[in-house]
């Protein structure tokens, strides 16, 4: 997971966020909970923020609004560097709530990955 970690906190920089956000860290591990189980993307709530939040010894609600807030501040750069659309292909319209940035996340970022390492 360390060669994704990577990518994300390349692509973060490159698409304007400037300074680390814990949201940052927060997103790598729900990846890497996702990438461990990916039915725990149905329940977020119960099945990413809770480790996240232990592992990090903070509440659950910071979790959710440390994530919120990252995906708030890529939305504000969205015009000017095109983060989501990069990620989804298209232009969103309305920003993505966590559950769906975590699935555009996952898809992007783990997907890929797991596409690359079968075809070698």
């Amino acid at each position: 997971m360390e060669r994704v970690t990577d990518r994300i906190y390349h692509d973060l920089r490159k698409h304007g966020l400037e300074t680390p956000c814990y949201g940052e860290k927060f997103l790598c591990d729900a990846l890497e909970i996702m990438e461990a189980d990916p039915t725990s993307l149905t329940l977020i709530s119960k099945g990413i923020y809770p480790p996240i939040a232990k592992r990090y010894n903070t509440s659950i609600s910071s979790v959710e609004r440390n994530l919120r807030f990252l995906i708030e501040k890529l939305w504000e750069r969205e015009a000017e560097n095109g983060y989501f659309k990069m990620m989804t292909g298209k232009s969103l319209t309305i920003r993505p709530r966590n559950g769906e940035f975590l699935s555009i996340m996952y898809a992007y970022y783990v997907g890929n990955i797991m596409e690359t390492k079968q075809k070698k």
